[in-house]
């Protein structure tokens, strides 16, 4: 009976390194972060500059824009995605790991029903409005995402990447007007989604297993 008393704290020892080593593994995909706070940030200095009247375009690409740069991001994606493929760095699968895809993966997937449901509803209501709230909405999930990812990883400078995007979600909505927003949002995008995915990039191994 002590034998097998012995072998499962011995199992359960060994689960708990485990689990350890899983939350010191360094989290994989910072680049596809930093695409998307590139990518996303460039758009919205595009709708500010049309809104402050320094590009003239027609309205519709006010939004054509933002398709554009979803285009690019998922193309990114995709190429990312075939050399993650190829190429599985250490602890690619690891729980943490894992949980970090898990939650970026259901926060994009929130973003892209909040946004389609967005334009369906300008469209029903005859009004652009509903976009007012849309940069509080994305740095709230962005927020979310980060926390999760703080939890899984043991960093701790990912959680202060967490508390800017709710603090910045709030700050969104004292912007006195439009421009002001989409400077702000632009700003935000680079700090809390591009400089923490570079951030995350240097910390990925270089080898491949």
């Amino acid at each position: 009976m002590s034998e097998h008393i012995d072998t499962l704290k011995d199992d359960i020892a060994f689960m708990r390194v485990l689990a350890q080593e899983g939350r010191r593994a360094p989290l994989l995909g910072g680049a596809l972060l930093l695409a998307a706070g590139l990518l996303f940030s460039a758009a919205t200095l595009v709708s500010w500059a049309m809104a402050a009247g320094l590009i003239v375009l027609p309205s519709f690409w006010s939004f054509g824009v933002w398709g554009v740069a979803t285009i690019a991001f998922y193309g990114i994606f995709a190429a990312l995605m075939v050399s993650w493929r190829r190429t599985a760095k250490p602890g690619a699968t690891s729980a943490g790991n894992r949980a970090f895809r898990s939650a970026w993966s259901a926060g994009g997937w929130a973003m892209t029903a909040i946004s389609l449901g967005s334009v369906l509803m300008a469209w029903r209501l005859h009004t652009w409005l509903v976009f007012a709230a849309f940069p509080t909405i994305i740095l709230s999930i962005y927020g979310a995402a980060w926390m999760i990812s703080a939890t899984v990883s043991d960093r701790w400078w990912v959680r202060w990447v967490a508390a800017g995007c709710f603090i910045a979600a709030i700050g969104m909505a004292l912007m006195p007007s439009y421009q002001a927003e989409y400077l702000a949002f632009a700003a935000a995008l680079l700090l809390l989604m591009a400089a923490p995915g570079a951030a995350l990039m240097r910390e990925e191994p270089s080898d491949v297993v």
